[in-house]
């Protein structure tokens, strides 16, 4: 029985969840072939974050606005790219991130950030690595989540982002407040 194990530590954002991913050995072909459905050239690099080996995912993507309905629809656009099975766990994975907005914000018109090529090639990338490694369970430690204020297009907003704690707490994950005065949480 093979399982995954997540300690984020330092948060969980989709560039975060894909390099860990490949860096257990997720199929690095396959996730940048599936990004690349959304996006022109994502990079894969190796880096140092406090003296430790690290894997980083950029997307370069453009910003972009996006309904739930478009985002499915610029999924739907990129099969060709991406094993069926990852874009349904895409799908899921949007359809869990509208759910939470929609609760937030009340009637929910369009995303902002998490509308974006970057957060859906994220999204698609992520779900193609850990599909790739073939494994029987995912345990998840306490996620980390920092603290203070952050700007988004709808003006400042507490950290973690009110979508980020309604997603985490529909998820029965645990999470942890540590004293960082920045977003280590995203919703993707």
């Amino acid at each position: 029985m093979r399982v995954l194990v997540f300690d984020p530590f330092h948060g969980a954002a989709g560039d975060m969840i894909i390099g860990a991913l490949l860096d257990c050995g997720a199929d690095k072909n396959s996730v940048i072939q599936a990004m690349q459905s959304v996006v022109s050239e994502p990079s894969v690099i190796d880096v140092k974050r406090a003296g430790i080996r690290a894997v980083k995912v950029t997307t370069h993507a453009t910003p972009a606005h996006r309904t739930l309905s478009e985002v499915m629809e610029r999924l739907d656009s990129v099969k060709a790219g991406v094993p069926a099975e990852a874009l349904t766990m895409a799908k899921r994975v949007f359809e869990r991130i509208n759910s939470a907005e929609e609760q937030v914000h009340g009637a929910h018109i369009h995303f902002h950030e998490v509308g974006a090529d970057d957060a859906i090639a994220d999204v698609i990338g992520a779900c193609t690595a850990l599909l790739s490694l073939n494994v029987n369970d995912v345990a998840v430690l306490p996620i980390a989540l920092g603290r203070g204020v952050t700007t988004g297009l709808d003006g400042i907003f507490p950290i973690p982002v009110p979508a980020t704690v309604e997603i985490l707490n529909r998820s029965g994950l645990e999470s942890m407040l540590v004293d960082e005065k920045t977003e280590l949480c995203t919703p993707t």
